[in-house]
């Protein structure tokens, strides 16, 4: 594992209190990623508070069988002791709440190519083809033992998507190692495709 993920990892184990941002119009990267990440979080720290800003302010029609929006707004308060992890966003005017900066520090996880600064740590890297990608690759390395079924269903939601059902170029045999590890772990594909 590099060196930028093993301080990412460190970074969410010094936090109690943690908070995940996605894009505005969120597609199933965004969501994916935020979701995935919180259930992992969840299961390997029982301890740890995640939210997910901004679902309070979503339409209905980003609800469905596999993201079941959190209507409870989450106050500036929270954020003040939070880390905040941006994810699938490449660049802070996309932000969906636009409170990240409320944050005591910021992560960003990204797979579009770089177009500024938003975060004090930052783990950008257009050779994956989604952010879910990434995450999936992380948390694999990190705790398998600690990715259930939620976590892969949200994960492989988000690359399935984001590489249009593996049609894409950009699409690798890691790519396809990675999606093999997620259904192997538990993911329920017919979930998933019910509700794309």
């Amino acid at each position: 594992m590099d060196q930028i993920r093993k301080d990412i990892i460190k970074k969410i184990e010094q936090y109690k209190n943690i908070a995940l941002f996605f894009h505005e119009l969120p597609d199933f990267d965004a969501l994916g990623s935020c979701f995935g990440l919180q259930a992992f979080i969840e299961t390997k720290y029982p301890t740890k508070d995640v939210r997910i800003i901004g679902l309070d302010t979503l339409s209905i029609d980003n609800e469905n069988e596999l993201f079941q929006l959190d209507r409870n707004h989450v106050p500036n308060d929270f954020l003040a002791n939070s880390l905040g992890i941006i994810l699938d966003t490449a660049n802070s005017k996309r932000i969906w709440s636009q409170r990240h900066n409320f944050c005591q520090e910021l992560i960003s996880i990204d797979h579009h190519p770089k177009c500024e600064v938003v975060a004090d740590l930052e783990w950008v890297d257009p050779n994956y083809c989604a952010t879910c990608e990434m995450l999936a690759d992380l948390v694999l390395q990190w705790d398998k033992e600690s990715v259930k079924e939620s976590t892969c269903d949200y994960l492989y939601a988000g690359l399935l998507t984001d590489t249009y059902r593996f049609l894409y170029p950009s699409v690798t045999p890691k790519t396809y190692a990675i999606a093999a590890k997620l259904i192997d772990k538990g993911c329920n594909r017919q979930k998933v495709h019910d509700a794309i």
